[in-house]
């Protein structure tokens, strides 16, 4: 069955809603009912593997929460991000996902400007043991970032432009708007784009399209 450019936006935003709604219920059971942390664990002299790699970065504090996953073999993971000051929060994974309550996340990044913070990891093996890996630090910038990325969205491969759209990320968190869609003007490509001066009242962008 064929299927429409709407019909894939559709599935699109179905699958983002889908994706925030679990997002946010994995973060409000964590925020209402914080985990206990392990009372007795044994210590591994390394940083736990995650992705995103966010380890030794700055954090402008008005970024929006760093969600990670923790690649190691684990029944249960707890993490507990904190300033030196050891003000923070404790979060439980879902399948080893650490998905920040944004509020929490603001708090701790504004009360951390300068400073650094610490992601202590603590993963359940499927001996029943928990671990506690080393932390990992990042520091906190003074300064906040631009609040907008612009950028072009379209297939990792493709031999064709087609669904090629150039959308707005809101960086302090997670929404993002389309901005211009090729297929305002016959599925065209939208190509090249840049802000003069850098200046974000005037978008300069080249166009291709048949029609």
């Amino acid at each position: 069955m064929k299927t429409t450019p709407l019909t894939r936006f559709l599935v699109v935003v179905m699958i983002c809603a889908i994706t925030v709604v679990v997002a946010m219920k994995m973060s409000w059971k964590s925020s209402i009912f914080p985990p206990e942390m392990p009372a007795r664990f044994d210590l591994v002299s390394r940083p736990p593997n995650i992705t995103p790699d966010y380890s030794g970065i700055v954090l402008p504090p008005n970024i929006a929460p760093m969600n990670f996953t923790v690649r190691e073999e684990a029944k249960d993971c707890i993490a507990r991000i904190h300033s030196d000051s050891g003000e923070g929060f404790v979060i439980a994974a879902e399948e080893n996902a650490i998905l920040i309550p944004i509020r929490k996340w603001r708090k701790l990044l504004n009360e951390s400007k300068g400073r650094k913070i610490f992601f202590d990891l603590y993963l359940k093996n499927n001996d029943d043991k928990w671990l506690k890996f080393e932390p990992i630090t990042n520091t906190v910038a003074k300064e906040d970032i631009d609040p907008a990325l612009v950028f072009r969205f379209m297939k990792t491969i493709y031999n064709a432009w087609k669904d090629i759209g150039i959308y707005q990320r809101n960086l302090t968190n997670y929404d993002v708007s389309l901005v211009l869609h090729g297929r305002s003007f016959g599925q065209g490509c939208v190509n090249c784009h840049s802000f003069p001066a850098n200046n974000p009242d005037t978008m300069t962008i080249a166009l291709r399209s048949r029609q």
